[in-house]
């Protein structure tokens, strides 16, 4: 029972993490925060140690007067600030799997429907549901619920909610973010976001065989 919780505590900080930092660009606090923390770099998994590393040594040397070129990046490689042309990764689900590459499409409303059923409604502006970073955050989200199920001995309960998860992740994670990453490390500029989409794959390729297991 304490390793299942230590295991879903990991599972809501890492999802909380990678979701805020895919919602908004870094600034001084983000980056305070950022230095209290360390991504996983000895984890026995080649391709998330790599990406770990690298994260970790990019925040060490970040300076703040850095941030401005990371907030430049980010807004040219999630919202293609300042390109005419050329790929883009634009990080909704609705556009990576509709045919006209479109924002609020078949994914959105699909996703918004399974966060309304959890009590999900409230999200930031600009940012619709099906934004990797707002499907991220959901799965921190019901990690937690799983968290208070296990803790008041509804085992059921939290058994349901891991598998709600594992649908989640295969169905609207899973489903587009491959390529979503690639384009990712294709645009981006600087080695935060490069390894940011590293790491993202790596966690999801690896929380999909714990759930699955």
């Amino acid at each position: 029972m304490q390793e299942l919780q230590t295991i879903l505590e990991s599972r809501r900080d890492m999802y909380r993490l990678l979701g805020s930092l895919y919602q908004i660009e870094v600034d001084e606090a983000t980056l305070a925060q950022l230095r209290t923390i360390r991504f996983p770099d000895k984890t026995g998994c080649e391709a998330l140690d790599c990406a770990g590393a690298a994260l970790n040594a990019f925040v060490a040397d970040l300076k703040p007067e850095g941030l401005d070129d990371l907030a430049a990046d980010y807004a040219a490689t999630f919202l293609s600030a300042g390109i005419a042309e050329g790929p883009a990764a634009f990080p909704f689900e609705s556009v990576y799997t509709s045919r006209e590459r479109l924002v609020m499409q078949d994914a959105y409303e699909q996703v918004y429907r399974i966060m309304k059923a959890h009590g999900v409604t409230s999200f930031q502006e600009d940012l619709y549901p099906d934004h990797i970073g707002v499907e991220m955050t959901f799965l921190s989200y019901l990690s937690q619920k799983a968290l208070d199920a296990l803790a008041e001995g509804r085992l059921e309960d939290a058994q349901n909610n891991l598998e709600e998860q594992k649908t989640f992740l295969e169905k609207h994670l899973l489903n587009w973010t491959t390529a979503f990453f690639d384009d990712q490390v294709k645009v981006a500029r600087t080695a935060f976001y490069r390894a940011l989409a590293e790491m993202s794959r790596a966690w999801l390729k690896q929380d999909r065989d714990w759930l699955c297991g």
